[in-house]
């Protein structure tokens, strides 16, 4: 009961750093001048290097088997997420773009819905037909021209694919091996790294030789969102 209290004390400033660091995200991305595709390869790798040395630390089981493919499977969807959305950034509004990435919620409450049959209230549909609506009117909005719709579908993609990843990564709490939590969440990062290796060098986007002060930039995007 104590540790429960404890915990529920904590829990809203921890969600409110949380929602201030996904925040200032795309900020930060701006502030960096390495390609879109590049920053989103090393917004991954870095976290692995981060992730790391106290997984070694902590001795915990690395994933085998299925829960190996699993997490492989959604890593590359949670690659693409990062390489859709933050590619966004170069053709819309930063507003507009978290705004829509940010729909991922309610794409994953319909889609667990519709195939995992889990049951959502009368209110949360409400609330999943209001972020619909305002998500229509911000992807279709031509004011800034066709670049920026161009921009709104790339970060709808980017909501798109954070949902296939969270729906195939909740299949892995039916897989029988042990697995700790950082050892997972480095398989997860490393085959989103290497999703978007692939991408940036097959767009010609440089993945070194930048200054320090984008290296900077990098790293803070690794540390803090």
């Amino acid at each position: 009961m104590v540790q429960d209290q404890t915990w529920g004390r904590i829990a809203l400033p921890a969600v409110a750093v949380g929602v201030l660091a996904v925040s200032a995200s795309a900020i930060l991305i701006r502030l960096s001048e390495a390609p879109a595709l590049a920053v989103a390869f090393w917004r991954c790798a870095l976290g692995v290097l981060v992730l790391l040395p106290p997984a070694l630390a902590r001795k915990e089981q690395f994933p085998r088997g299925k829960t190996l493919y699993i997490g492989l499977a959604s890593g590359v969807a949670l690659g693409a997420h990062f390489g859709f959305w933050i590619v966004s950034l170069d053709y819309t509004s930063v507003a507009a773009s978290v705004v829509l990435v940010c729909n991922s919620p309610v794409f994953v409450a319909i889609l667990a819905y519709l195939f995992l049959g889990e049951k959502t209230s009368p209110l949360s549909f409400v609330g999943i037909l209001v972020a619909l609506a305002g998500t229509v009117l911000i992807a279709q909005d031509g004011s800034a021209g066709g670049t920026a719709i161009f921009g709104n579908a790339l970060a709808l993609l980017g909501a798109a694919t954070f949902t296939v990843y969270v729906l195939v990564g909740r299949s892995q709490r039916s897989a029988a091996e042990p697995v700790g939590v950082l050892p997972y969440s480095i398989v997860l990062y490393s085959a989103a790294a290497a999703t978007l290796a692939s991408a940036a060098l097959l767009a010609g986007d440089g993945l070194w030789g930048y200054s320090g002060e984008t290296w900077f930039w990098l790293i803070v995007i690794t540390l803090g969102p």
